[in-house]
């Protein structure tokens, strides 16, 4: 993968954006879900 980002396409910066904010939304769900759990083992 190239490091500089100014060299990305426009097309792979909205993917790479969309990957970013779909994970980033994953780790929010399963951050919920640890609190979750660990609520319920206490």
């Amino acid at each position: 993968m190239r490091q500089d980002s100014s060299q990305y396409t426009i097309g792979e910066n909205k993917i790479a954006t969309k990957i970013k904010s779909e994970a980033l939304k994953t780790f929010k769900k399963i951050n919920k879900f640890r609190k979750y759990i660990a609520a319920i083992s206490l």
